[in-house]
């Protein structure tokens, strides 16, 4: 007699949209279902098992997806404006002040973009070590995770905030490029 727990889990994996967004599961945990509807006694009570803790690894993996801090959205056009005129502000007083400081040439739009992206570098950089402190439990051992990606955090940063820049730069090119991938496929749907 077959149990059913299997095929119930399965009806909440299709539920929660499983066949969508991992097929690959999906398609193996129907396999798994189908195989053990053809065999009997022993060999099917096994195959339950199996699909019984697949689904439910599948379900925690899911709950810890959607615990999972999301990355800050993507700026929309206003805010875009905003740091563009922020920029034109920023390059026509530092013109100004440099034809205050020394006679010679106006800095170039492309140096002060440079510098520009480097301060924005910087910050995002303070920020997201920020974020690594106040993420932190308050009981955190030794060995926990948050604790010790932090820590790194810190020691990247103390040794070579330049390196630990361009580190925290890539991480939010990847972030961003996992949200973008994330809400195309999900458009596409």
């Amino acid at each position: 007699m077959s149990t059913p727990e299997p095929h119930a889990a399965l009806r909440v994996l299709r539920e929660l949209g499983v066949a969508e967004t991992d097929p690959v599961r999906w398609h193996f945990l129907e396999t798994l279902a189908r195989r053990a509807s053809a065999e009997e006694g022993a060999p099917r009570r096994l195959l339950e098992a199996r699909l019984t803790q697949w689904a439910a690894q599948t379900q925690r993996g899911l709950a810890a997806r959607a615990a999972a801090p999301q990355p800050p959205p993507s700026p929309g056009p206003k805010a875009r404006q905003a740091l563009a005129a922020l920029s034109e502000r920023l390059v026509q007083a530092r013109v100004q002040a440099m034809d205050t400081e020394r006679p010679g040439p106006p800095p170039t739009m492309a140096s002060i973009q440079r510098e520009l992206q480097q301060t924005w570098v910087q910050l995002s950089a303070r920020q997201r070590l920020t974020q690594s402190q106040a993420s932190l439990p308050d009981n955190a051992g030794p060995l926990n995770v948050h604790h010790v990606m932090h820590q790194a955090l810190n020691l990247m940063h103390d040794i070579s905030p330049a390196y630990f820049e361009q580190f925290v730069s890539q991480v939010d090119a990847l972030l961003w490029m996992a949200s973008a991938s994330a809400s195309a496929t999900g458009k596409a749907t």
